[in-house]
């Protein structure tokens, strides 16, 4: 038996090989500034390497749906500029979120179109993360290095891929300033010199959301008050890497702190105001995380906000259910009284569906399981009262499986059980 592979690790693309697109989404109405604002617009994550941006992309395609995020790829750079103009040309009518490793200079003259987001880590621990992460590189030729390289010669690394998520990258990608990404202009190598762009960077801090990977407990506490979400933001993490030991020389922190002196000044001072946001609650700009389904007709989970506790959605038509926590979604209701329908795939033709437990609202939700072929299965529920606003339905799987003991071969190391696909909700049936 084969089984739907999983999703590919996301790998770090650089300045020099750009963007790929693929729709996926969520819609912003406000802003930070002027929440009562009649306009929409889309969040603009920029995804600063190793900062915890795989597991917000995550959160951010839960929240709002893959089917309005627009996930941006490195390639080339006139690619990338051909594609925000058109983009731009659209209107972003149906584009609620636009992710990537960006340099914020991309987005020069537009920046007012979008409601700004991004992660910071101190610096040291960014870079030793980073370190671990491209030991895994599946094409280290590719980027300038070779297999098993040190840390000296990582730091020492000069290719256009590498040296810039080395050298002061937060503030290269916060700084507006297209010279700090172009290879041919002594700018790039001299960054470090720059102390003026710090000050750039954290003016750009100054007029975004941002969270520290070090505090996401405020971080997300943070988003949810600011974004106005109206249920609490607690994700998965994702793409982590093992602590090493090896790194935590003086010599190896010293040099790492050397080459990124203008990112330390800038994450102490980001500190400060971060936590000042955090005792003082800025006044919240609604955004669309809340689905809202219609009766009779049938949602893909790309389409569906709102959602928590599901890994990212794959091509196979669904997304498995996280083991960390409950899968949940949160919606409004197309009546008063519905009965819900959930197309779910299993891990195993005899997986034990029936033993999942569903609750709506806190209370335990009776269900029958028709079965489609061996993996394809639906979930249906009793005709039940709906709240007249929010509501919660749950779904805790009993039984998880890996991978690994079911597919001889198989490197997926996730505990899994099942995968979600539609959602439907049918009229209740007259007495």
């Amino acid at each position: 038996m084969s089984l739907p592979s999983a999703a590919p690790s996301p790998l770090l693309r650089y300045p020099s090989k750009w963007y790929k697109s693929i729709d996926q989404g969520a819609r912003v109405t406000g802003s930070a500034e002027d929440p009562d604002a009649q306009t929409t617009r889309p969040i603009l994550f920029l995804h600063i390497p190793k900062t915890g941006g795989t597991s917000m992309v995550t959160v951010l395609q839960n929240l709002f749906g893959e089917s309005r995020t627009r996930r941006l790829y490195l390639n080339e750079p006139d690619d990338l500029r051909q594609d925000i103009a058109t983009l731009l040309q659209s209107g972003m009518t149906d584009i609620a979120c636009i992710t990537g490793h960006m340099p914020l200079h991309f987005f020069a003259g537009h920046i007012e179109k979008f409601r700004l987001f991004t992660m910071l880590r101190h610096p040291v621990a960014r870079v030793k993360s980073l370190f671990r992460f491209l030991r895994r590189h599946p094409d280290l030729p590719a980027i300038g290095l070779h297999q098993n390289f040190s840390f000296d010669e990582f730091l020492a690394s000069r290719a256009g891929e590498v040296f810039p998520v080395i050298d002061n990258a937060m503030t290269r990608m916060l700084c507006k300033n297209p010279r700090a990404y172009d290879p041919t202009d002594p700018y790039f190598w001299t960054l470090g010199q720059r102390a003026e762009l710090t000050e750039e960077a954290l003016q750009t801090l100054a007029n975004s959301d941002f969270g520290l990977v070090e505090d996401m407990t405020r971080t997300r506490q943070l988003l949810r008050r600011s974004w106005a979400v109206p249920f609490a933001l607690d994700e998965l993490t994702e793409n982590t890497t093992a602590h090493d030991e090896t790194l935590e020389t003086p010599a190896i922190l010293a040099h790492i702190a050397e080459r990124n002196q203008l990112d330390i000044a800038l994450y102490d001072r980001a500190k400060t105001l971060f936590y000042n946001r955090a005792e003082a609650p800025r006044r919240p700009a609604p955004i669309s995380t809340i689905f809202t389904p219609r009766l009779g007709q049938t949602t893909e989970l790309p389409d569906i906000p709102g959602r928590q506790g599901f890994l990212p959605y794959e091509s196979s038509g669904f997304a498995w259910l996280n083991r960390a926590t409950p899968s949940r979604l949160h919606f409004t209701p197309p009546a008063a009284r519905a009965r819900i329908t959930l197309r779910v795939y299993t891990l195993t033709p005899n997986y034990p569906l029936h033993q999942t437990k569903l609750t709506l609202n806190g209370e335990n939700l009776p269900f029958f399981v028709a079965k489609k072929d061996a993996h394809w299965h639906e979930i249906v529920t009793a005709h039940v009262k709906l709240k007249p606003n929010l509501n919660l339905l749950t779904i805790t799987p009993t039984v998880w499986l890996s991978p690994q003991n079911i597919t001889p071969g198989s490197q997926d190391r996730r505990q899994l059980s099942i995968g979600l696909s539609r959602v439907s909700f049918e009229a209740d049936i007259p007495a």
